[in-house]
């Protein structure tokens, strides 16, 4: 910036020289009020003040002469004008540029710094100003604990909540329907491995149900959220956090959408994107899958999550965040000793007709019977009509799907007396096997 100050005025004096020697052409106007504010830069600076001076002194003639209407005409008519303004200008700017490129070195330093300094400075900014509890993690080695049984990965949260959820709806302005802003979060207790109380072991997946909006999303991205603040050595959003180092947080999280520049489709990208994470997960990989399978037909879509969940929970066993829409899934793995099943809490109407929701956001054991889907559609203003008849709709598919879901039950699908596609058939044949 000094040495850039230095030679501010040269150029300066060199640009009203320009003018006053009427060599300018076409853009002369342009070219003359940039000079007269670089001129009011120049007197402005304080590292060029006194030269600045000077310079508007002896140039405010010439400037003046150029307002004149036949002096811009005469200005405009000179066809060499341009073509010096241009080579003056690109002198100036490769010789900034090349002042520039000899500290090129500095430069970046100061860039790497500034950038770590900024990182670092945000991340005390929210351990002091959080809206929640942070603390700082601690990491336990694998094997370390075989005495107690706690070979296993470990991920233990108290009291976990999502920062980013927060700070969105905070800039946003969302409120709650009572009106209450959403400057806080629901905390909730997350544990993947490890051991309770009683010296047992825990399983390593969580098979997470609950109404549409309960805040399962979230509390899957609050978790790898923490996993990766932890592993930065940056404070953690909850009041205590214990956990063994993760290789690699996989994540398919969100609406998947479809490439037809590549010729892919929404549920061929979902299924891509769940594949990385099967060929790649590890037992120390952290691995969030939000409602898998969802791309394509009930049937096809609950095979692959099914197969999805069993493989990474049963062979792999990673830490594992499922979360989903196939409540059926909760009664092939309601035995398993590799999955536990948990629900976002809610309140609903007790009468058939009352389709009030209150989502709590609280994570609670077991799983949640349904997904209140209609529930959700009434807070979007569905017609009653169309919600009644979605009811019905809905309680004779479940009848008739209870049994061919029974993936454990023996000849579940003809129980079912449910009429299915042989390529449906064929999806449930694969899931059984």
């Amino acid at each position: 910036v000094g040495a850039y100050e230095q030679r501010a005025p040269a150029l300066i004096k060199r640009l009203v020289r320009a003018a006053a020697a009427e060599t300018l052409a076409g853009g002369a106007s342009d070219a003359l009020e940039d000079a007269r504010a670089a001129l009011d830069w120049g007197t402005r600076s304080a590292a060029a003040k006194q030269k600045g001076s000077k310079i508007a002194a002896a140039a405010a003639p010439a400037l003046k002469s150029t307002r004149a209407p036949e002096t811009q005409a005469r200005l405009c008519s000179s066809p060499e004008a341009s073509v010096e303004i241009l080579r003056e200008a690109e002198k100036e700017t490769d010789a900034l540029l090349e002042r520039f490129l000899e500290h090129a070195p500095r430069w970046s330093a100061l860039a790497t710094a500034s950038a770590e300094l900024d990182a670092l400075c945000a991340l005390a900014a929210f351990g002091a100003d959080a809206a929640g509890p942070t603390c700082r993690p601690k990491f336990v080695r694998l094997g370390a604990f075989e005495k107690t049984k706690r070979d296993a990965p470990v991920f233990e949260a108290r009291a976990l909540w999502n920062p980013c959820a927060v700070a969105s709806a905070a800039a946003a302005g969302v409120r709650t329907r009572a009106g209450e802003g959403l400057d806080k979060a629901v905390p909730n207790d997350v544990s993947l491995g490890g051991v309770d109380q009683d010296g047992n072991k825990r399983e390593t997946a969580v098979l997470l149900t609950g109404p549409n909006m309960g805040g399962k999303s979230t509390l899957l991205r609050a978790a790898c959220v923490a996993v990766v603040l932890a592993q930065m050595g940056a404070p953690t959003p909850c009041v205590s956090l214990t956990l063994s180092a993760a290789d690699v947080v996989f994540t398919r999280l969100g609406g998947a959408s479809d490439r037809l520049d590549a010729g892919e489709s929404t549920f061929l990208v979902e299924c891509a994107e769940a594949a990385s994470i099967l060929r790649g997960a590890t037992r120390d990989s952290f691995v969030v899958l939000d409602e898998l399978g969802r791309g394509t037909s009930t049937f096809d879509g609950y095979a692959v999550a099914f197969s999805a969940l069993h493989a990474l929970a049963e062979r792999v066993k990673c830490r594992l965040l499922f979360a989903t829409h196939y409540h059926a899934l909760s009664r092939e793995f309601g035995e398993s000793h590799a999955v536990a099943l948990r629900h976002m809490a809610a309140k609903v109407g007790a009468d058939a007709g009352d389709r009030s929701i209150f989502f709590l956001y609280a994570l609670r054991e077991g799983s949640c019977p349904k997904s209140y889907g209609t529930n959700v559609a009434a807070l979007a203003g569905v017609p009653e009509k169309v919600l009644v008849r979605a009811t019905q709709a809905a309680a004779a598919m479940e009848r008739k799907l209870a049994g061919a879901f029974a993936f454990g039950e023996e000849n579940g699908l003809e129980k079912s007396g449910l009429s299915l596609t042989p390529r449906e058939e064929k999806a449930f044949r694969r899931a059984l096997d």
